[in-house]
Parts: C-alpha cells; sequence; structure tokens
C-alpha cells in the first residue's frame, strides 16, 4: 500500500513536466517560428534607438563642455536609454514645437505617453490633465532638438 501511493506521488509530480515536454517536442516548429517573429518585433524600431543615441552624445558633449560633474551626464544617459523607444519619439515631436513649462494631452494616446514619462521622471502630473516638465525633462528635451 505504501509502495503505490508513493509510485502516485511520483506520477503526480512529474505529469504536468512530461506534458509540457511532450508539448514542446510536438510542437518544435510552430513554436520556433513564432519565437523568431516575435523576435523581429520593435515599437519605436531603428528610429527610436538612433533619436536616443544622439540625444546621449548631445548631452555627453553638453556635459564636457559646461565642465560639469560627469556623474550628471551619466544619469541623464540611463534616463534616455530606460525610456520607452515610443515615448522617446514622443518626446521627439514635442521637441519640434516650442518648448513649455506645462502641457495638456488632448488625446488619449498623448495621455499614455505623458503619464509613461511621468513615471521616469521626466513630468510631474499636476492634475488630471497637467503635466508639468522636470529639469530633467528640460535637458531631454534640450538634447532631443
Amino acid at each position: 500500500m505504501e509502495v503505490a501511493r508513493l509510485i502516485l506521488n511520483y506520477i503526480e509530480v512529474l505529469i504536468w513536466p512530461t506534458v509540457l515536454l511532450f508539448a514542446l517536442v510536438s510542437f518544435k516548429k510552430p513554436i520556433v517560428s513564432l519565437l523568431g517573429t516575435v523576435g523581429e518585433l520593435s515599437v519605436g524600431g531603428d528610429k527610436g534607438f538612433k533619436l536616443k543615441m544622439q540625444a546621449i552624445q548631445k548631452a555627453a558633449g553638453a556635459t564636457n563642455s559646461e565642465s560639469e560633474d560627469s556623474q550628471r551626464g551619466v544619469d541623464l544617459s540611463e534616463i534616455i536609454l530606460s525610456l520607452p523607444d515610443n515615448d522617446f519619439i514622443f518626446l521627439d515631436s514635442l521637441a519640434e514645437h516650442p518648448q513649455k513649462n506645462t502641457y495638456f494631452p488632448t488625446t488619449g494616446q498623448e495621455y499614455r505617453h505623458f503619464q509613461s514619462l511621468a513615471d521616469y521622471g521626466v513630468f510631474n502630473r499636476k492634475s488630471l490633465s497637467e503635466f508639468e516638465l522636470t529639469e530633467i525633462g528640460k535637458q531631454i528635451l534640450e538634447n532631443v532638438k
């Protein structure tokens, strides 16, 4: 009786890994092709990455020319790199217009961008539909121009 219970416990523990292994082996080709497709997706594409690199280079140049400590430049670079590509592209579109201290999103898409950028410290949320540019945000916009 005890041996039967032990065998049953082993079967209960091993059933899901066995089913998972069977599914992976059975559906190997579709899984590989799906992972290949997912690996090619990019939200901002090369444009977002190129814009980030240009802004980082400008920030590094501005830091060196102003003879400020390099820690501030590194922090700004880290923030720029951590921003999602689609939000950085949105910042690039904001930089094309005259810089304001306060922004009011007019669409749901803009609101999501402002909210996401507020999470990274680029904007402060003053009210439900009012976002104020922070010092870091001002520096990033200056480097995006």
